[in-house]
């Protein structure tokens, strides 16, 4: 039987890229969305052979309808991708707004977690296996580079996610737990910044494609799991 993966943000563009890898890999893709673009998701949906859900990670109330749902399901549940994130707002430290910092920590940190807990719980618990790849940023920079400036409430939502998933990484070593720090892809998400910006880093090849990136992402969700101390 073919497996089921849930893809949260599934109508942007990456997590839509990321809905029809896994479908052109011959799996079911659980495509949520937020309210508002359940005609998307569900136009995806014939066009991928998957199926589409309202999934508000803001919303806890919308989170234990959408596991009531996965967990009834026939088709196994087998991993989740955390696509989701609100656009960034560009925004010097100092000059983030409240709200947004808020609605970014709902949706990457408290809706991710919630929902990630709730699959373990209703749906990898039972077979003792599971898969979880959460997109990062390279936005957040590395070991030698400093996040990038001006990102505001997503980056540091980022983080948030990042600690959210060592944390699962730590508890259940039998998930395969993985993460991907893409940098820029073409997506709707580039509209905040100025062409001005933008078009250098496209003619120098630094703007990938999201379907590019969602071979990546697939080839994660799907590996086979490798062994971790208990």
């Amino acid at each position: 039987m073919n497996a089921s993966y849930l893809v949260t943000g599934g109508t942007g563009g990456l997590g839509s890229a990321v809905c029809l890898e896994i479908s052109a890999r011959g799996e079911i893709p659980i495509i949520g969305c937020r309210s508002g673009r359940e005609s998307e998701a569900a136009e995806l949906a014939r066009k991928c052979g998957g199926e589409s859900i309202t999934l508000e990670l803001s919303d806890t109330v919308s989170i234990d309808g959408t596991i009531a749902t996965l967990s009834d399901r026939k088709s196994p549940m087998r991993g989740v991708v955390l696509a989701a994130a609100p656009p960034p707002v560009l925004a010097r430290f100092g000059q983030i707004e409240n709200a947004d910092l808020e609605y970014a920590w709902r949706v990457s940190v408290l809706g991710s977690q919630t929902i990630v807990a709730s699959l373990v719980k209703h749906c990898f618990r039972k077979q003792k296996a599971g898969s979880v790849v959460a997109i990062l940023s390279a936005a957040m920079g590395d070991g030698e580079r400093l996040p990038m400036k001006g990102m505001g409430a997503y980056t540091i939502a980022k983080f948030g996610l990042l600690g959210t998933i060592r944390l699962l990484e730590a508890e259940f070593p039998w998930l395969a737990v993985e993460t991907i720090s893409p940098g820029f892809i073409e997506t709707s998400m580039l509209e905040i910044f100025d062409s001005r910006f933008m078009d250098p880093l496209r003619q120098q090849g630094m703007v990938s494609n999201p379907e590019d990136i969602a071979v990546e992402i697939v080839d994660k969700l799907l590996a086979p799991p490798s062994p971790r101390a208990e």
